[in-house]
């Protein structure tokens, strides 16, 4: 069991995509066992966020809240051999009062009749997005680990890709 902070900085330049332009903390928790082959663990998390122009009116310069989120993730490591491991996670986040883009329909009235129109607008809403992980670890050699992930969206309201491979290699020395 294991707890921490992790703390952003406002740094970086948030109107050229180089940081959020607002500071942020992160506490969190995470656990993690063994049973055999089968390595089970979760975290939890709560993202506090502060104010940034991309929350806000970039054009303007007006700043407005970052959304906080609420983070959880939970899965287990299974040992196929000792040097083969299969990895499956579940990776979940509530985002509280974000500006999301919807449609609606716009009844126009007039003189000439009237019609139905199609439109959008923002509104603040709360929404959870899921997604999956899938994968595997191999010592390929002696100190050389390859993990290798596809990240998929199984359910939610947020922006995802449909896979998102990821491959690492780790060498101690």
């Amino acid at each position: 069991m294991a707890a921490g902070v992790d703390v952003r900085l406002p740094t970086g330049d948030e109107q050229n995509l180089l940081g959020a332009g607002a500071a942020g903390l992160r506490p969190f928790a995470a656990f993690s066992s063994s049973y055999g082959p089968f390595a089970p663990h979760a975290n939890i998390a709560y993202q506090w966020n502060g104010r940034s122009v991309l929350a806000g009116d970039v054009r303007a310069d007006i700043e407005g809240d970052l959304p906080d989120q609420f983070l959880y993730a939970a899965g287990s490591d299974l040992a196929v051999n000792s040097r083969f491991s299969i990895v499956f996670d579940v990776l979940g986040q509530r985002v509280l009062n974000s500006p999301q883009l919807s449609t609606y329909t716009l009844a126009a009235r007039g003189v000439a009749g009237s019609a139905d129109l199609p439109d959008i607008r923002f509104a603040n809403r709360s929404y959870w997005s899921t997604n999956g992980a899938l994968g595997f670890k191999a010592n390929v050699a002696p100190k050389v680990l390859v993990n290798f992930n596809m990240r998929f969206n199984i359910a939610g309201a947020g922006l995802s890709d449909r896979i998102a491979p990821l491959l690492g290699v780790e060498w101690a020395f």
